[in-house]
C-alpha cells in the first residue's frame, strides 16, 4: 500500500515538472500556420462583412480583404458565421451589441464554412508545409443569403520547395446579385 502511494505521489510530482507536448507534432517537425482569407471584398462597395463567432462569449469583427479571418484559433473551433450588412447600418455601432442571427438588416452566409483542405491530408503534399492559406471569394447574394465559395488553397513550403496553389472552379452564378436590397 505504501509503495502505491509513493508511486502515485511520484507521478503527480513529475507531471508538475514535465512540459506538455502536442501529439500531432513530432520532435523534428514544426506545426504549420493556417489562415483563411476573403479575397474580393473590394468588389462589394457599401457592404461590410462580419465574422461572428457563436461561443460562450459572442464575438464579432469586420473582415478586411486578404486579412486572416481571425487573429486567434477560435475560427477553427466552435461555430462561425459570416454576415453581410450595409456599411451605413454598421458604421458607428458597437458590433458586440448587434444580435446578428435575429437582425433583419444582416444577411447570413448560406450554408456553413466547413474547411476541407483538398490535398493537405494526402501525405506527400503536406510534408514540409509551413503555412496554408485558404482563400474564399464572395459570389454575391441569392434568396436573402450571402454566397461564398472556396477559390484557392495555397500551400507554402520551405526555401527550396515551391509553393503549391490549388484553384477551384467558380460555382453556378444563376440568380446571384451583387447588392443588398
Amino acid at each position: 500500500m505504501k509503495a502505491l502511494k509513493v508511486t502515485i505521489l511520484a507521478i503527480v510530482s513529475l507531471s508538475v515538472f514535465i512540459q506538455y507536448a502536442y501529439c500531432d507534432v513530432g520532435p523534428s517537425f514544426k506545426p504549420h500556420k493556417f489562415y483563411e482569407k476573403i479575397s474580393n471584398i473590394d468588389e462589394f462597395p457599401g457592404i461590410s462583412f462580419i465574422a461572428y463567432f457563436h461561443h460562450f462569449k459572442k464575438k464579432a469583427y469586420l473582415i478586411k480583404q486578404n486579412q486572416p479571418l481571425s487573429h486567434d484559433q477560435m475560427s477553427l473551433r466552435g461555430k462561425r458565421t459570416i454576415y453581410a450588412a450595409k456599411t451605413s447600418y454598421i458604421k458607428g455601432k458597437d458590433l458586440s451589441t448587434i444580435d446578428f442571427p435575429s437582425d433583419p438588416n444582416c444577411i447570413e452566409l448560406y450554408g456553413d464554412m466547413k474547411f476541407h483542405l483538398s490535398s493537405y491530408w494526402s501525405g506527400d503534399t503536406s510534408e514540409g508545409c509551413r503555412e496554408i492559406d485558404v482563400i474564399y471569394s464572395i459570389l454575391g447574394f441569392r434568396n436573402g443569403k450571402l454566397i461564398i465559395y472556396k477559390s484557392k488553397e495555397i500551400y507554402k513550403y520551405g526555401f527550396f520547395t515551391p509553393d503549391k496553389t490549388i484553384t477551384f472552379d467558380k460555382p453556378d452564378t444563376t440568380g446571384i446579385i451583387d447588392h443588398i436590397d
